[in-house]
């Protein structure tokens, strides 16, 4: 399978999404109402809509599919043909109050809230580097690829409930910013271990070149918003993040680069995507105050709470390409679950996909 990527456009080639141009998409609210005491709920889509795959002949791609819901892109597969109808379950009784709207559906009897989740690795050198070269050779790399695609991973999982797309982000020193490539959404396991296997190979060849491999967060999340805004029910992006960010203007200046990060990831949330980071630690960031600061941040605008004042480390400054804020930092900070995984813990590690996705299956 060969994946190609476009700078200016977003296409699905060979399977693999390649985006750097952001585009519309509709987003779909389920509502709850209660009535003398007796639930009434609107499960999957609140419009009707039909998805049909992409069909491949003679080395190109016909993709058609629609829905009524709104403008917008349907995502699709790689082979076969799915129609996707919503439906709603109604209970009975009298006139009552109406009850909250949520921006995801909740899972009620045998009503599905049709969750999709796209997990963004970042693809440095350090996530295929050892940890730390004292302790042994794995890198994050390592503990990562297992617990998405190896037996007993997320998608032998939990791939039957949860549509799951897997993708990478960087920019090489020189190149174009950002790099961000995905796969379709799909429950095909041997896909995305092809993908990811081939991205690992990418970055070990670029280490070995000595090409330095950057983390432009902020950037990354921003190009993935339009591959998730076009799927229908909950909506999850799920990063594997080690180290402070980066971006497309510098490198290595975390005071410069955290606001970016956030204010994207509230930007996403703005759009109907709830975002989970799982934050990895290592030389240089194990322990630091201003990094657990930065995960929770990015857990709490995730989540749609507060981030809370800004760690004051972490604030841009005169020598930062914009000493201007971007973020909201308005209120005081929410309490959104952090996952903060210590040097080389595989097993911390392992609980925190098995609950995230626990938990996405169910739209939590």
């Amino acid at each position: 399978m060969k994946y190609r990527r476009y700078l200016t456009s977003l296409a699905l080639v060979g399977g693999l999404w390649a985006c750097q141009t952001p585009g519309d998409g509709f987003v779909a609210d389920d509502t709850a109402s209660t009535t003398d005491g007796t639930a009434t709920s609107t499960g999957g889509n609140a419009a009707t809509g039909s998805t049909n795959t992409a069909t491949t002949s003679g080395g190109t791609d016909n993709t058609s599919g629609s829905d009524s819901g709104g403008a917008g892109t349907v995502v699709t597969g790689d082979s076969g043909s799915v129609n996707t109808t919503g439906s709603s379950t109604t209970g009975t009784g009298g006139a009552g109050a109406a009850g909250p709207t949520t921006d995801s559906a909740a899972t009620t009897g045998s009503v599905s809230c049709e969750p999709s989740a796209l997990i963004l690795v970042q693809r440095s050198g350090a996530m295929v580097q050892a940890i730390n070269e004292e302790a042994g050779s794995e890198g994050w790399w390592d503990y990562t690829e297992p617990l998405i695609v190896g037996g007993g991973g997320v998608v032998e999982i939990h791939g039957s409930a949860v549509s799951i797309g897997v993708g990478t982000f960087y920019t090489l020193e020189g190149g174009a910013c950002p790099n961000l490539e995905a796969t379709a959404f799909t429950s095909d396991n041997a896909t995305l271990e092809g993908y990811l296997t081939a991205a690992r190979s990418a970055a070990e060849t670029a280490v070995t070149d000595e090409v330095k491999s950057d983390s432009p967060v902020g950037a990354a999340v921003s190009g993935a918003i339009p591959l998730l805004t076009g799927q229908t029910g909950a909506k999850y992006l799920v990063l594997l993040l080690y180290g402070f960010p980066d971006s497309c203007t510098g490198i290595d200046a975390p005071h410069c680069f955290a606001d970016e990060a956030i204010k994207a990831v509230q930007d996403a949330r703005a759009a109907g995507i709830t975002t989970v980071p799982i934050l990895l630690e290592g030389p240089g960031v194990s322990g630091a105050a201003n990094y657990t600061w930065y995960g929770q941040a990015l857990a709490n605008a995730g989540a749609g709470n507060p981030v809370g004042p800004i760690d004051e480390t972490l604030r841009p400054a005169e020598d930062c390409p914009s000493s201007t804020e971007s973020a909201d930092y308005t209120g005081s900070a929410g309490n959104a679950t952090l996952h903060l995984i210590a040097e080389r813990d595989q097993a911390a590690l392992e609980s925190a996909f098995s609950q995230v996705f626990s938990r996405i299956q169910t739209c939590q």
